[in-house]
């Protein structure tokens, strides 16, 4: 499966809005820097996720930073799985 631009901008969207969403699974959906970016924006506003998964994702140092900088924001994460990704440069 993979994510469309639309799919990302929908995940952001709901990352920012559903105050209860606790968990966020993106299991190998082919993330790419932009979408990982997009979904970004959503998580530098949740307040409630506590687990995200993006195991077997591949998306660049670019997003790999756009995710550090959005945990930052999000100290609500508890759980984080980044196992069998490739960073690209």
């Amino acid at each position: 499966m993979r994510i469309s631009k639309q799919g990302a901008e929908a995940i952001s969207q709901a990352l920012t809005e559903m105050f209860m969403l606790q968990k966020l699974t993106l299991f190998n959906v082919n993330l790419d820097c932009d979408l990982m970016l997009t979904i970004c924006k959503g998580l530098e506003s949740s307040m409630s996720l506590e687990y995200l998964d993006l195991r077997q994702n591949i998306f660049d140092e670019e997003g790999m930073v756009g995710l550090v900088n959005a945990l930052k924001e999000n100290m609500s994460i508890k759980h984080l799985f980044l196992e069998s990704m490739t960073i690209n440069k």
